[in-house]
């Protein structure tokens, strides 16, 4: 059986609805997450810009934040390696720090390390700028444990 391809503003009401019916307190949560949303945009807080081309020997992978690499993990995206589908990888840039000409990574790492491996020199990464110090331990927690 195909699924169906549907435009994702047709499927929004019900996930709304869905949400309100299956989640304890979800009016509140939802409230409390659009209060959060405007008070970080008023602070400044933006989306990132864009997608930006870096010299791998810039990446950084702190593990205070990050776990380990899994080394069979990264064998398994070498054996299937696409570059079509390859996603960015997402990382901070601690502005007005001596660490600025680093982009520590908080999301891909695993496949940051196949491309150093394949021999790719310059990679692709969601840059967030922000001179918070921990913001990539904030970022890994919230990726990792929200999606």
């Amino acid at each position: 059986m195909q699924r169906e391809k549907r435009k994702l503003l047709d499927i929004l009401p019900e996930v709304k609805s869905a949400l309100a019916n299956t989640v304890k307190g979800w009016d509140g949560i939802l409230t409390g997450a659009k209060n959060k949303l405007k008070k970080d945009l008023d602070k400044g807080k933006r989306f990132p810009l864009g997608v930006e081309t870096i010299d791998i020997s810039k990446i950084w992978i702190d593990y205070s934040v990050q776990r380990d690499i899994k080394h069979k993990h990264v064998a398994k995206i070498i054996e299937r390696f696409d570059p079509r589908i390859c996603m960015p990888a997402a990382g901070v840039k601690l502005l007005g720090s001596e660490e600025e000409d680093r982009i520590y990574v908080y999301d891909g790492q695993h496949r940051l390390m196949t491309c150093a491996i394949l021999g790719i020199n310059e990679i692709q990464v969601c840059v967030i700028e922000t001179s918070e110090k921990t913001f990539p331990a904030y970022a890994f927690e919230v990726c990792n444990d929200s999606g």
